[in-house]
């Protein structure tokens, strides 16, 4: 896919520490299209999705347009904000911009993704609410339906990722903190279920707003794109 690549990160069983040795690697990667493509009107994939089966593991990679994933993070996907904050960062280009207008008082961001993990920060919502419990009300259904999942070892993996993906929605609403730890005990079927009713509390309960403020969101995709036309990236 052409475009400048901002960062790569690992999600999937590697973002959780729960990969085993056959694990694949789940990689995303957020690039910058060409500006002069997108004013001239001309067509181009803003994601993609390859598979390199000659790595040992293999490696699985999504690549998403910095528009895509800016625009999913203000719809509060909850897989954008893994794409951003994911603990294992295996690329991250230096910033080329000014940092004074989109943070309040911010730290020294070095790179990109930096910048905009601040940004999301910055501006706290429950947006990720509703992604988290589509996902998670759907894979909890899956595991009581599927007979895939009546193989202990991949059930209790199912249901820790679950639980774990609702602990990490409901940090970030309750106290604007991203959280990847692990649970005190191994989750059954009833802490899932009561994770997601906590989770509602949490939403109902929280003096947040539904959405992000959106203008530090598209200010920075409008420099960004800016410094790639000005061949600044």
């Amino acid at each position: 896919m052409t475009g400048t690549v901002l960062w790569r990160t690992e999600v999937g069983s590697f973002m959780w520490g729960m990969q085993h040795p056959g694990s694949d690697h789940d990689l995303f990667q957020c690039h910058v299209q060409p500006t002069r493509t997108l004013l001239r009107g001309e067509s181009y994939r803003d994601a993609d999705f390859t598979q390199d089966k000659t790595k040992t593991p293999p490696e699985d990679l999504q690549d998403w347009d910095l528009g895509k994933l800016i625009g999913l993070l203000l719809k509060g996907n909850v897989n954008a904000y893994w794409n951003v904050f994911s603990p294992i960062v295996h690329e991250a280009r230096p910033i080329t911009l000014p940092m004074h207008w989109w943070l309040a008082d911010p730290p020294l961001h070095q790179t990109y993704l930096e910048n905009i993990q601040g940004i999301v920060l910055a501006n706290p919502s429950k947006a990720i609410y509703h992604s988290t419990k589509g996902l998670a009300t759907n894979n909890l259904k899956d595991v009581q339906t599927n007979e895939r999942w009546l193989d202990p070892r991949w059930r209790t993996k199912k249901l820790n990722i679950i639980y774990r993906t609702l602990s990490f929605a409901a940090t970030l609403i309750m106290d604007n903190k991203v959280y990847f730890g692990k649970p005190e005990h191994t989750p059954a079927l009833e802490d899932v279920a009561s994770a997601i009713h906590i989770l509602d509390d949490i939403y109902k309960d929280s003096p947040l707003p539904e959405l992000p403020n959106p203008e530090p969101f598209r200010e920075f995709l409008f420099q960004v794109r800016m410094a790639e036309l000005e061949g600044r990236i």
